[in-house]
């Protein structure tokens, strides 16, 4: 498992690194690298991104979740997945827009 970070971090090379909560806000605001990957139709979005603190909050005894997928719309809508590593998120990205568009 990896190690886990309860405080915030920034992305570096698709890994996340801990830093201040000042430092990765400013970041956040400013880096469009934080975006993994983002599916558009007229309808409907799935963007998945690096969220900059551990989505689990240090709750239980699981692996960080830095990055997330979002579904915006259609019957999926605020269909929500989170991940641990950028690979998992561009595999569930890429998975996440297949069950979109299989709903359509």
């Amino acid at each position: 498992m990896a190690e886990r970070y309860t405080d915030w971090c920034i992305l570096v090379d698709g890994k996340p690194i801990p830093s201040d909560g000042i430092t990765a806000m400013d970041w956040l605001k400013v880096d469009t690298n934080r975006v993994v990957d983002l599916y558009e139709t007229d309808d409907v979005s799935v963007s998945t991104v690096f969220c900059g603190i551990d989505q689990t909050f240090g709750i239980g005894d699981r692996p960080p979740e830095w990055f997330e997928t979002l579904v915006r719309g259609g019957p999926l809508s605020w269909e929500i997945e989170r991940y641990e590593t950028i690979e998992q998120a561009r595999k569930g990205h890429a998975a996440m827009v297949e069950r979109v568009k299989g709903t359509a």
